[in-house]
């Protein structure tokens, strides 16, 4: 039978699958990321990039990732949307595929739940804790700015985090509401039964159970009101650089490879 394996954060760098139990594996085996995939980030397709996606294009198993909130959203969603496992996907290569939000596959026989996205925490820029209490993008800087490079180097000199819209950030990290309300249109059509949900993000329980400095959000509280309605087996995030179990079916993974049974 078929294997599906899933593991956390990768940043661009997928070097834990050259592991020799990765060897042995088939294009019908699925190793899955739970975002922040980071293989499609700089602003063209980098010779790096390239390198490793047709490094894993070469490895015998399927990779499947979902968007976390370090991906380049004006490259990945300009990619063709085809249909492959049941939904919606676009394809990196053809065995390096982005599941998209709000979809439900057929993952070698589990009926699984995808819904990527989180808003970033490490760019407040200038921006006051209130003014990031109001908007999280609030220290955001754009390009278009005519005080851009002052702002920029005075960040850097003083050694504070910032994002750059269009360079290294993306609005559409965070989910739109027509994504959603997309998401739970798909349930919906499953009377709220899935085998498993996967995210970058989590439930809201499970963000202030980790005792993190990750912001709320509304997608916390989306994650929320899915899991009030909907029977399923095991919900698995990424984004919190952990590997951790938070209850007997739901856990939390960033380095770990797991393999679901």
């Amino acid at each position: 039978m078929a294997k599906v394996f899933l593991t956390g954060d990768l940043h661009s760098d997928p070097r834990r699958f050259s592991r020799k139990a990765f060897s042995d594996l088939t294009k019908d085996d699925l190793v899955i990321v739970l975002g922040d995939f980071g293989l499609m980030f700089e602003e063209t397709e980098s010779k790096t990039e390239r390198y490793w996606l047709d490094w894993l294009e070469s490895k015998p198993f399927t990779t499947l990732f979902l968007d976390g909130n370090h991906e380049n959203f004006d490259r990945l969603n300009t990619l063709p949307v085809e249909s492959r496992f049941g939904g919606r996907v676009h394809m990196l290569r053809p065995s390096v595929v982005h599941l998209m939000r709000g979809e439900l596959y057929d993952l070698n026989s589990f009926k699984t739940f995808v819904f990527g996205g989180a808003p970033s925490h490490d760019m407040q820029g200038f921006a006051t804790d209130e003014e990031l209490a109001r908007d999280y993008t609030a220290g955001v800087l754009k390009k278009d700015d005519p005080n851009f490079k002052k702002k920029r180097d005075r960040l850097k000199k003083q050694k504070r985090n910032f994002r750059i819209e269009g360079v290294n950030w993306w609005r559409a990290e965070f989910p739109s509401d027509a994504e959603f309300a997309h998401g739970l249109d798909t349930l919906e059509k499953t009377n709220f039964h899935v085998d498993l949900v996967l995210t970058h993000d989590a439930l809201e329980t499970y963000r202030k159970q980790l005792n993190t400095d990750m912001p709320h959000s509304a997608l916390n509280d989306y994650f929320e009101q899915v899991r009030a309605n909907l029977t399923y087996k095991h919900w698995f995030f990424g984004h919190y650089h952990r590997d951790t179990m938070l209850t007997d079916t739901d856990g939390c993974l960033y380095e770990t490879v797991l393999e679901l049974t």
